[in-house]
């Protein structure tokens, strides 16, 4: 766009020239010409809320021209000013696409001798259309002119930032992005792509015991790793979207330096804040490439003038977005906060030194820091290594547990025995107020392929008339499934036991575990084995529960 341009149009038409110098003069006290072209003008206030578009109908093009412009229009409230015909303008506005953002578009017309045949009185040009009509009406084109320069030059300014930004080439971005979905390839071919806990445990993820007793590299794996297809798409999203322009304003140093301090934070927020059994997600570090995008735009002086309205917008729905996102079942609020907070005070009092401010954005590349190279080649060492230690040193390339190895252990406080796996630890027994129940497990779910639960309950002998009553009895309490869980087996007596009478019964959860009960009866006690699984243990689990049981023994007799 060149004012002479615009001039030269204007002066062979004063009616759209009048009407072209209301949309620029009335509709703000500054403005910022976007578009001037043959029989249109378009101009919006600095913080983008009021826009005027000026059209002339006779050209055929026009429409094209206009729809080109509404397709990229990011301006709240909009009058639209038609000059001609009343059908052929109706027309016109029923062929308009919305704008991309959508704004409210409030359409007025003019016929060429300059009488309005609309009623639209609302809308930013609205009621001003009447005085930019008036015959008598003063209109100061220098003023005018000025605007048109200032609008040239920042439009140039535009152009120029944009000609810099988009001309490098983010490889930091396109390198995590390859990392992550890498990595969520490996979860695929291990455990699908809705891995278990115990799988995201193995291959790395953020689990605070763990953590605590000094695998401190799962602070840096579990931010490669997803909780399923769904997670993995929205967090990649917001990396290229979010990560390109940060890192192009940044530089590649700075922004690997900002994106792995962002991870660590979210991760030690997310092992210290959190109740949760695993944590696992690029969102600590993408939370802190979030809150960069806000300091960028809110704190004075970083992006040119023209650009500030628009960054402001979008840092705010992409804020709204995530905020929301955070207070959803199962999101780790936590590692956004750690990063988001690491992140703006990062790049406000650290990664910003340097970084040209203002209208020098548009032409100037931000000074390197002192040792940012060095400190940037460590942050490579410390996501790769990170990435790599989490499924070898987790135990995912372990091989899949085969059928148990028993050995023979003490239920505490009875006098009573059973055959456990000898790999499952045993966990303090909890007894019960009147004694006549121990309960006591052994593994753990998050690291063991099982975890086994015994319960010993002590009873009078069973009466041999009585003993199909309660078993009738233990059926019925295991037709019912677990809360969160479907029946797979449904409850059945056993008669090919080795004690009096037993019955089992088989139940999956929604995180696909697997639940084996198994109840005996023997002389004087009633043993009860549960067992929980994940899918890929199914070869160490199915039938530990009936051995469990089958392999009671009282000591004491």
């Amino acid at each position: 766009m060149d004012s002479r341009d615009v001039d030269a149009q204007l002066e062979n038409a004063p009616l759209f020239r009048r009407l072209a110098y209301s949309a620029v003069m009335d509709l703000a006290d500054d403005t910022l010409v976007v578009a001037a072209v043959e029989d249109l003008v378009a101009a919006r206030d600095m913080d983008g809320k009021l826009g005027a578009i000026v059209v002339r109908l006779g050209d055929p093009s026009l429409a094209e021209r206009l729809g080109k412009l509404l397709r990229v229009w990011q301006v709240g409230a909009t009058s639209i000013v038609v000059i001609g015909d009343e059908e052929v303008a109706e027309a016109l506005k029923s062929d308009a696409p919305p704008p991309i953002r959508r704004g409210r578009l409030i359409w007025h017309g003019v016929s060429e001798d300059g009488a309005r045949w609309d009623d639209a009185r609302k809308g930013p040009l609205g009621a001003k259309l009447d005085d930019a009509l008036a015959p008598g009406r003063a209109l100061d084109w220098e003023s005018f002119e000025d605007r048109l320069r200032r609008s040239v030059a920042r439009n140039t300014e535009q152009r120029a930032f944009a000609q810099r930004l988009y001309g490098t080439t983010p490889v930091v971005t396109y390198a995590l992005l390859t990392a992550n979905l890498m990595m969520f390839g490996l979860q695929a071919a291990l455990g699908g792509f809705d891995p278990s806990v115990r799988l995201l445990i193995r291959l790395g993820g953020i689990e605070p015991h763990s953590i605590l007793n000094g695998e401190v590299w799962r602070l840096v794996s579990g931010a490669f790793l997803h909780g399923g297809v769904m997670h993995l798409g929205f967090n990649m999203m917001v990396l290229v979207i979010l990560g390109r322009f940060v890192e192009r304003l940044l530089g590649p140093a700075r922004f690997l330096v900002l994106y792995t301090a962002c991870a660590l934070a979210g991760s030690l927020a997310s092992t210290f804040l959190m109740d949760a059994a695993v944590s696992v997600g690029a969102s600590g570090a993408l939370w802190g490439i979030l809150a960069a995008e806000a300091v960028f735009a809110f704190a004075p002086g970083f992006l040119p003038p023209p650009m500030v309205a628009l960054a402001r917008r979008t840092a705010l729905i992409n804020l709204g977005l995530n905020v929301a996102a955070s207070f959803r079942p199962h999101v780790d609020w936590a590692a956004h906060a750690g990063g988001g907070l690491v992140g703006a005070l990062l790049l406000y009092f650290v990664l910003s030194r340097g970084v040209p401010r203002g209208d020098r954005i548009a032409h100037d590349r931000p000074t390197p820091l002192p040792g940012q190279n060095i400190v940037a080649g460590l942050c490579v060492a410390l996501l790769v290594g990170g990435a790599i230690a989490g499924p070898v040193l987790g135990g995912a390339f372990e091989p899949a547990p085969t059928a148990p190895i028993y050995e023979r252990v003490v239920i505490d406080g009875t006098t009573a025995t059973v055959q456990v796996p000898s790999s499952l630890a045993p966990q303090p027994a909890e007894v019960g107020d009147d004694s006549l129940r121990v309960d006591q497990s052994f593994g753990d779910l998050l690291h063991d392929p099982a975890s086994v639960g015994v319960a010993i309950i002590s009873v009078p002998p069973i009466p041999d008339d009585t003993l199909d009553l309660e078993i009738a009895s233990i059926l019925e309490a295991l037709g019912e499934a677990p809360p969160n869980s479907t029946v797979t087996e449904g409850a059945r007596r056993r008669d090919d036991t080795s004690l009096r009478a037993a019955a089992s019964a088989s139940y999956r959860y929604e995180s696909d575990a697997r639940h084996d009960v198994y109840i005996g009866i023997a002389e004087r006690a009633l043993i009860r084995v549960d067992v929980i699984s994940w899918p890929d243990g199914d070869a160490f689990a199915v039938g530990l529960a009936r051995h469990v049981v089958e392999s009671y023994r009282d000591g004491a007799r």
